[in-house]
């Protein structure tokens, strides 16, 4: 698992706790994982980045999911899929990669810790989100 991915795992873990809970883990309970094997390798800085950026901005990023989604309100989606597609708009927001590496790395980790039809939902709706911020941008 690379380093970017570990990273990406650790923050759906983050996000999960946040969408079941209500409440965001400090940042030192994320890195007190860090070491333990089944979390791979991650990068302290994207985490940091990211999860800042996340509970800063998470008015923004539902704003844009919301926008995105059709006929889907956030309240249904399930918990592994709204917190993969946060973790991505806030990719995306960031500009930490390219759009279609963050876009298929959270198509992946969904594949991974969703269930059978999550890959699709989450491309589906971050394709939204991706068009949103093009025609923001241009």
């Amino acid at each position: 698992m690379s380093r970017r991915r570990g990273s990406r795992a650790r923050l759906l873990q983050a996000l999960y706790q946040y969408q079941v809970s209500g409440r965001w883990p400090e940042l030192s309970e994320l890195r007190a994982h860090f070491s333990e094997p089944e979390a791979g390798e991650v990068d302290p800085e994207l985490v940091g980045q990211v999860y800042a950026a996340l509970r800063g901005r998470i008015a923004e990023v539902d704003e844009l999911i919301e926008a995105a989604s059709q006929n889907w309100r956030l309240d249904r989606m399930a918990a592994v899929d709204l917190s993969l597609i946060r973790l991505a708009t806030a990719e995306l927001l960031l500009r930490t990669a390219p759009a279609r590496v963050v876009l298929n790395e959270a198509v992946d980790l969904a594949k991974v810790y969703g269930t059978q039809t999550s890959g699709g939902f989450v491309n589906g709706v971050l394709d939204g989100v991706m068009r949103q911020l093009r025609r923001s941008d241009g």
